[in-house]
This record gives structure tokens, C-alpha cells and sequence, in this order.
């Protein structure tokens, strides 16, 4: 984790936190945060060794793993360091879409997450669909991607997360961050409200549209593992 940590600065000194990702971990669980701000001002042994430093007091998304606990996960059973994104107002929104038989790509919706705990990486909910302010600016990509998968022979429902960011109320900025070929936490919310009204998601305008035009919109909350979801 510490060399991995060492690379990524080498490559980009800009990097203030990284995330680790545990390869088991659900709804940000399995993530932590460590704080590199001063680190690239080092060099050599010292970077290293102040590196080594801030991963033995990196915060935990979890709140009921001890840090030796998370380091052996970490060990056995294998994660990832990832630049953490920043921004001066930041948001978690997702795409979802699916691939049919004759590897067409159907968009599905857009859904902005809600998180929470610690650092601001637990799984909480969801609003469908996302602001349209940035929905299509992840749907064309979203769109993209899902054509690759196509052809590599990838079939039914996938999501792609994705973090937006924008300064002094500038234009959003999107990365993607994430690939789940699975049915995700954010597919109930839509497959309700299309279920209740007969409607469905429209991506050139970003809403969800009932048979008469008038757009409507679901919101998805889990609290102690129960499920709600209501317009």
C-alpha cells in the first residue's frame, strides 16, 4: 500500500488523498482515507517514511474495523489505491444502462447517491434521477463504454459511478470511477417509479417522463439495512 502510494506521487505530486479499497467491501465499507497533503514537499526515504506514517492513521470508512483488522483484509485478500477526486462542491451520480442480445446499449437512468459516514464514502440512498445540469455530461460517456462492453460480449444490466465536480460554480467536470456488471443499489428506485407510472427515462432532457410529458422523480434511503423508497 505504501509503495503504491510512493508511485502514484511520483507520477502526480498534485495528489493531496488517496482511497484504498478493500477487494471485499460493500456500500463504502471497505474504503479508507489517507491525508497526503505535504507529502510531495519530501523526497526520497523521508517521503517514504512520512507516507508509512499517514497510512498507519488513515481513516476508516468503517467504524467497526480496528486498523489491524483492515491492513490483514488488505493483505489477504488484495485492494486498490485510488486518487480521491476534490472539488469545491462535489457530487456522486451513477449511470445506469443495459446491454440487449443484439448488443444494443439502452440507457436506463441516471441517479445521484447520497453519502455519508466518515469521510463521506458510505452508501446512503439515492434521488433519481440526477441533475440534469450534469446527467447527460455522464450518459455520453456512460453510452461509450457500454458499446466497448458490448463488444466484448458483456449482456444485461451494468453501472458505472461516477464523481462530478465544479469550482466557483464553474461547469462540471465528470470522472468515472467505477464498473458494477450487476444490478446496483440505485436500480430499485427506478424500476418502482417505472413500475408505478408507466414511465420511463429520458435522456436528452434527463427526466423521467410519464405517457403526458409531466416529469416525476424517486428517492431511495437505507437506514439500518432496511430499504425505502417513495416519489
Amino acid at each position: 500500500m505504501t509503495d503504491a502510494i510512493v508511485q502514484m506521487l511520483q507520477e502526480r505530486p498534485s495528489i493531496s488523498e488517496v482511497i484504498v479499497k478493500l477487494n471485499e467491501g460493500v456500500s463504502g465499507a471497505g474504503n479508507a482515507l489517507v491525508d497526503l497533503r505535504g507529502v510531495a514537499d519530501t523526497t526520497g526515504s523521508d517521503r517514504r517514511s512520512l507516507v508509512a506514517e499517514r497510512v498507519r492513521s488513515m481513516q476508516l470508512e468503517s467504524d467497526t474495523t480496528p486498523l489491524a483488522a483492515y491492513e490483514a483484509k488488505f493483505e489477504g485478500n488484495g485492494g486498490i489505491v485510488e486518487e480521491r477526486i476534490v472539488g469545491e462542491e462535489l457530487r456522486s451520480p451513477s449511470v445506469q444502462l443495459r446491454i440487449l442480445p443484439n448488443r444494443s446499449v439502452e440507457l436506463l437512468s441516471t441517479h445521484d447517491q447520497l453519502l455519508g459516514g466518515a469521510s463521506g464514502q458510505s452508501y446512503l440512498g439515492c434521488i433519481f434521477p440526477a441533475d440534469p445540469a450534469y446527467s447527460r455530461l455522464i450518459s455520453q460517456p456512460a453510452i461509450r463504454i457500454g458499446e466497448r462492453l458490448a463488444k466484448e460480449g458483456a449482456l444485461g444490466r451494468f453501472a458505472l459511478d461516477f464523481v462530478v465536480t465544479r469550482d466557483n460554480g464553474g461547469d462540471w467536470s465528470a470522472y468515472a470511477i467505477e464498473l458494477n456488471l450487476r444490478r446496483g443499489g440505485t436500480t430499485h428506485p427506478s424500476l418502482t417509479l417505472q413500475f408505478l407510472t408507466d414511465g420511463s427515462y429520458d435522456g436528452a432532457s434527463g427526466r423521467f417522463l410519464l405517457p403526458d410529458s409531466e416529469h416525476r422523480f424517486s428517492w431511495q434511503l437505507i437506514i439500518w439495512r432496511a430499504r425505502s423508497c417513495g416519489r
